[in-house]
């Protein structure tokens, strides 16, 4: 069995005096996520193919993960302010999940008790957002499951099945959804074929390939997200990948708003942007990935689903 890969995520530097402390002397935190990118080195494409005929794509370090999970690390307060659970589709090998759950799970310890207050009142922060990772592929999904433990966040994360090519709500859901209450909108189906709360957050990393899956996610979006909920979408700039084009009026067409933002970097000065392409190489390097001889910019949608009253007054 082979050692799991460590990958090491530098955290924002904390506030400092100027003053009286050179910052540039203070170290940087750390955050370390380990992980196994298969469940076993003796883990061949033979098994792959005979996991649903599946591909190997959740066991390859996309360059979008890593800069999702950094844009995290600097954008904590996504995940921190989040009032429900936090759905990541085509999680594969959990990089992207895995750090979400470790912000959780710091941001839970770094209070006393389990609780903090605010306005004098005592919250508890226990029963705070959990990480529901999906991925299509059953054998991803087991080593998620394991990656979660090795984590040690296990009681932050779930795992479950989900493909958004059938998430296409049926009649009965459509019928629901017409003049009803909030709580009886279309939501998402599992692999089980069991129906989903909807969550507050989605996050996704390069989960748009092919002609047709931006219409696909949209859909997914639109069924999963509860209203005022948020979707943060990374991947890589239109030319890179088939679908991209389509995917923000797909989702306006669904009645959800769409910020597209393309950046270099996702985080950081933008004189600092060789320098980010130069650690992206490393990093997916380090996580046995493809050399990255010309990194490319990414683009991130910011999806959010309206409240219903805000559809209601337009």
């Amino acid at each position: 069995m082979s050692q799991p890969l460590v990958f090491s995520i530098p955290l924002p530097r904390d506030e400092v005096d100027h003053f009286s402390i050179d910052a540039s002397k203070v170290p940087p935190k750390v955050l370390q996520i380990k992980m196994h990118q298969a469940l076993d080195d003796s883990i061949n494409d033979a098994a792959y193919e005979e996991s649903e005929n599946t591909h190997d794509t959740g066991f390859v370090p996309w360059p979008s993960s890593v800069m999702l999970a950094k844009y995290l690390t600097h954008h904590a307060s996504v995940l921190h302010d989040c009032p429900g659970n936090i759905l990541e589709l085509g999680a594969g090998y959990g990089l992207v999940g895995l750090t979400a759950a470790r912000l959780l799970q710091q941001r839970q310890n770094e209070v006393n008790g389990g609780t903090k207050k605010v306005d004098d009142v005592a919250i508890d922060i226990n029963s705070q957002s959990k990480v529901i990772m999906t991925d299509y592929n059953p054998l991803a999904r087991d080593n998620l499951e394991r990656n979660a433990r090795l984590n040690d966040v296990d009681q932050f994360t779930s795992v479950t099945g989900l493909d958004f090519f059938y998430q296409v709500p049926t009649e009965d859901d459509m019928k629901l959804d017409e003049g009803s209450d909030l709580d009886s909108s279309p939501t998402w189906m599992d692999m089980e074929g069991h129906r989903q709360p909807q969550v507050s957050l989605i996050l996704a990393a390069d989960i748009i390939a092919y002609s047709n899956d931006g219409e696909m996610v949209a859909n997914t979006l639109d069924v999963a997200l509860a209203q005022g909920g948020q979707a943060l979408i990374l991947g890589p700039e239109e030319g890179h990948r088939f679908g991209l084009e389509g995917f923000a009026d797909s989702c306006r067409r669904f009645g959800l708003e769409v910020v597209e933002e393309t950046t270099i970097s996702a985080f950081g000065n933008r004189n600092e942007q060789q320098g980010q392409c130069d650690q992206l190489a490393r990093d997916i390097q380090q996580m046995g990935g493809y050399k990255v001889e010309n990194p490319y910019n990414f683009t991130m949608f910011i999806v959010t689903k309206p409240c219903k009253t805000q559809w209601e007054d337009t």
